[in-house]
């Protein structure tokens, strides 16, 4: 609740073309939601910022794509929201 990180391995072996963040409210309320990738070199990038008046239990759809050529090993995702609004959150990796 509240301004929060998580953390979500990508598995080795694999090549995701997209990703695409899963974000369900419990509340009517503004959020922002940041989605940082890191690599295997030590770098990281910024894939999606967004600031976004969200409706109580709909899901929000938020795609992004790594903006290099390398594969990120984790994905963080911060919600940034007033305190007590709930919410949650999952990452998909897409092939196609």
């Amino acid at each position: 609740m509240g301004n929060e990180n998580v953390d979500f391995s990508v598995p080795a072996g694999r090549v995701f073309k997209s990703y695409r963040a899963l974000m369900r409210p419990e509340n009517n309320a503004n959020y922002t939601a940041t989605v940082n990738l890191k690599y295997n070199d030590g770098t990281s990038s910024k894939a999606f910022s967004r600031k976004i008046s969200m409706v109580r239990m709909k899901v929000y759809k938020l795609p992004f794509r790594t903006p290099t050529a390398n594969q990120p090993f984790q994905i963080n995702l911060n919600v940034g929201t007033d305190r007590n609004n709930a919410y949650s959150v999952a990452v998909l990796g897409c092939k196609k």
